[in-house]
C-alpha cells in the first residue's frame, strides 16, 4: 500500500515497523496488513497493489515531461484546476484539460504491441500539479 498526504498532515504508526509524518506530497509504502493507526487530519491518495505488482506514487510538478511505454499502468490524479497535458503518441499531439480530482489512465493492453507515448504538464504555476501513478505486473502469467 502507497499513501501520500495531498493537503494537511498525517501521523502513521506501523506497530513492530515503523511511524512516519506525512506532510503535503510526503508519502509512505507499508503492506495492507500491518497494524496500522493514524492520526492528523488530512486529505491524501491511496495506491493499493497485488502482490504480484510494483507500484509507485510520485507528484509532478509544473513542466513535468516523461515518455513512458504501455507495459506499464500510468495514470494522473490532478492536485489542481485547469492542468493541460500534452499526450503525444505516435507522433500526434493531443491537449486535455484536467481539473483537481480528475484522473486520466493510460492503459496497458497486453494484447498489443508495446508502444511509447509521452506526457507534458503545464499551467505556469511551479506547483504540484499531479500525482503520478504507476503499476507494473512483476511477471507476465504463462497461460
Amino acid at each position: 500500500r502507497y499513501i501520500m498526504a495531498l493537503e494537511g498532515e498525517m501521523s502513521l504508526e506501523h506497530s513492530g515497523y515503523h511511524n512516519i509524518k506525512l506532510t503535503p506530497f510526503a508519502k509512505d509504502c507499508f503492506m495492507g496488513d500491518w497494524d496500522t493507526v493514524s492520526s492528523g487530519r488530512c486529505v491524501d491518495f491511496n495506491l493499493m497493489t497485488k502482490m504480484d505488482y510494483t507500484g509507485e506514487i510520485d507528484p509532478v510538478k509544473d513542466g513535468f515531461s516523461e515518455e513512458f511505454s504501455t507495459k506499464s499502468h500510468v495514470s494522473f490524479y490532478c492536485v489542481e484546476d485547469m492542468v493541460t497535458f500534452i499526450i503525444t503518441d505516435m507522433g500526434e499531439h493531443q491537449a486535455v484539460t484536467l481539473n483537481k480530482g480528475d484522473f486520466i489512465v493510460f492503459k496497458h493492453d497486453s494484447a498489443k504491441a508495446e508502444r511509447k507515448y509521452s506526457v507534458s504538464l503545464s499551467k505556469d504555476s511551479g506547483n504540484n500539479l499531479a500525482v503520478k501513478v504507476e503499476c507494473t505486473l512483476e511477471k507476465e502469467s504463462e497461460g
